[in-house]
Parts: C-alpha cells; sequence; structure tokens
C-alpha cells in the first residue's frame, strides 16, 4: 500500500507539473487568442476553477498508478513495461481525447498535433516513473 501510495504521488506531481509546462507555457500561445474570441475561459476566469484541475491530476495520478500496479509483468525490464503502459494510456486517453476536441471546439489542427504529441510524451514519462517507482516488484518475492 505505502508504494502504491508513492506511486500516485508521484505520478500526480510529474503529471501536474508537465501539463502546466506544455499547457501553461509550451501551447499557451495558441490558448490566449482562442481565450479571446471565447472558446476557453481566459486566464483570470479560469483561475477561479483551479480546485478542479487539482481534483482531476490528483485522480489521474492515482489511477494510473493503480492501474500501473494491476499490470506488472515480472518477466519484462521496468523501463519498457513504464513505455508500454505510457504509450497504452496515452493510446487511450489522450489521442482519442484531443481528436474528439478538435471535432467539436474550433481549434487549429497544429494545435491538436501538439497537444497529442506533448501530452503523449508526458504520459509515457510518467509511464516510466511509476514502473521506476515499482521496479523492486519485479523480482519474484518467494
Amino acid at each position: 500500500m505505502k508504494k502504491l501510495l508513492l506511486t500516485g504521488v508521484a505520478c500526480t506531481l510529474v503529471i501536474f507539473f508537465l501539463s502546466f509546462v506544455i499547457h501553461g507555457v509550451l501551447l499557451e500561445p495558441y490558448y490566449t487568442p482562442l481565450a479571446e474570441r471565447g472558446v476557453f475561459r481566459m486566464p483570470i476566469d479560469a483561475n477561479g476553477y483551479m480546485h478542479f484541475m487539482i481534483i482531476a491530476q490528483v485522480i489521474f495520478g492515482f489511477a494510473f498508478a493503480w492501474i500501473y500496479t494491476q499490470g506488472i509483468d515480472k518477466g519484462r525490464p521496468w523501463h519498457l513495461q513504464g513505455l508500454r503502459f505510457g504509450l497504452a494510456a496515452a493510446c487511450l486517453a489522450i489521442v482519442p481525447r484531443f481528436l474528439i476536441y478538435y471535432v467539436v471546439q474550433p481549434l487549429p489542427g497544429m494545435l491538436v498535433v501538439q497537444q497529442i504529441v506533448f501530452d503523449s510524451i508526458a504520459i509515457v514519462i510518467t509511464g516510466l516513473v511509476a514502473a521506476f517507482i515499482n521496479k523492486d516488484r519485479l523480482t519474484p518475492q518467494d
């Protein structure tokens, strides 16, 4: 249980930090004009909803950690398991989410491509973090 808690906290912090870098720094030049057009909330308005962002990141971090720990394969190296899990999570959550946003919101195609690429990289990094923390679970505990 301590390992799951540690993994959940680490995954939450990693994805929160990487999401800030991606969406708050790298993609901010795309978001500002969209906010001015009313597609997104203006930053001053969005700040009032930040607690929901924190809740979402905590839920994601712990769910990600829990699902990862359920599928550990003792026959594979930890880094390959982290990559595999991160790629699977990107295909399950990241790619479909941003493609759906592209369909229902007037977002520039290049923004969507960058969202998919950057968030997929972030989720793979998070998978590697989860795998690294749990790498001792790869040895048989007979």
